[in-house]
């Protein structure tokens, strides 16, 4: 997957972001909340979005169109409830210029290609015919296409080298092809057999025979929390997830909490939380079914607590209040705040088609 699929900070490369026996009733919360009349973290966050649109309808950044983030913004919209009209000037803009974004180079990447779905799918629109009725407007044929179908690594989507996003996209591309009423029992079976020993998932595992290293922040080796949240959205739409993995995955998140109730990258308790990765294991933990577990309560907070120490408040600049930040970097930034404000909807995906309120609604703070 190209890196406008995956992210980055300075501080350091972060990777991207079951079938048998009894299924857990788990909810994918398909339907975003209402706003409120006062709006909530994710609503000003969303609001915070849709005022860096361009006059086009996209998310511009280091000077060009950023269609991953547009992408992502549409998702962020459609799980806060606000943003209509940003949002579907977002979608007129991406039927006209996904291509490149969906197939850099002449290849069709997965990751990419569901997050379009997903956005059409959570606006109601039809990715079997986005932006025209050609053969390449069919999103999900093409997304299909891409499936390996032989070899080590049959059931993975996408060509490409699998090794830092593997399970990343597998997770989207099961999302999308759920919330169209798809299943895909070959996808699955790779994306189970990829899960670690202790319930969580590493970007990708070339030697199933070898178990998973131990989460180790400092050697950025191990399962991660961004792979394993993904993966678990993807198989719990797919609606295979049992109550045994059920237990392990949850496992996995506990073990890979911070004290003060946030998530960081790599699984492990040791490593510093930041709004991303908090943001992706809320999104999880409300697909499982256990957001409110009374284990995900440290003496120092709940995840959405943790979240919350992220968003920039009444104390910064009008402009910047809403988005969040990410640690060791000054001010707002976009991805932090795309990839936080679902988890602060506290919905997971993948979202059926929303009706949403037309604003972009600002935090409200006392006069000075």
């Amino acid at each position: 997957m190209s890196s406008s699929v995956r992210r980055a900070s300075a501080a350091s490369l972060l990777i991207l972001s079951l079938g048998l026996g009894a299924t857990i009733q788990a909810s994918t919360a398909s339907a975003a909340p209402a706003p409120a009349s006062s709006p909530g973290a994710a609503q000003v966050g969303a609001g915070w979005i849709g005022r860096q649109f361009s006059a086009g309808g996209y998310i511009i950044t280091g000077g060009v169109a950023d269609p991953s983030s547009t992408v992502q913004a549409v998702l962020a919209f459609a799980a806060s409830g606000v943003g209509g009209r940003k949002a579907k000037a977002a979608i007129t803009w991406l039927k006209k210029h996904f291509d490149s974004y969906v197939s850099p180079g002449g290849v069709d990447e997965p990751g990419a290609l569901a997050y379009v779905i997903l956005a059409a799918q959570a606006m109601g629109d039809y990715p079997t015919a986005f932006g025209g009725t050609k053969t390449a407007n069919d999103l999900v044929r093409r997304l299909l296409d891409t499936q390996r179908t032989t070899g080590p690594d049959a059931g993975l989507f996408g060509s490409e080298d699998p090794t830092y996003d593997g399970a990343f996209r597998q997770g989207l591309s099961l999302m999308a092809l759920a919330n169209q009423g798809t299943s895909n029992p070959a996808g699955v079976t790779w994306l189970q057999n990829q899960q670690c020993s202790d319930g969580g998932w590493e970007a990708y595992r070339s030697d199933l025979g070898t178990p998973c290293p131990p989460p180790d922040p400092d050697a950025f080796a191990g399962p991660d929390t961004n792979s394993t949240a993904l993966a678990v959205e993807g198989l719990v739409a797919q609606k295979a997830v049992d109550a045994p993995e059920n237990a392990d995955i949850t496992a996995f998140f506990e073990s890979a909490q911070n004290a003060d109730g946030g998530f960081g990258l790599i699984g492990g308790s040791s490593q510093s939380p930041d709004p991303d990765s908090t943001g992706e294991v809320i999104q999880a933990l409300v697909a499982l079914g256990q957001l409110d577990n009374a284990e995900f309560t440290q003496t120092g907070g709940t995840p959405a607590t943790a979240l919350a120490t992220f968003q920039l408040g009444c104390s910064a600049k009008a402009d910047q209040r809403g988005a969040y930040v990410f640690p060791g970097e000054k001010g707002p930034n976009m991805v932090a705040t795309l990839q936080a404000v679902p988890g602060a909807a506290e919905v997971a995906f993948p979202l059926k088609a929303q009706t949403l309120q037309p604003g972009l609604p600002k935090l409200t703070c006392p006069a000075v």
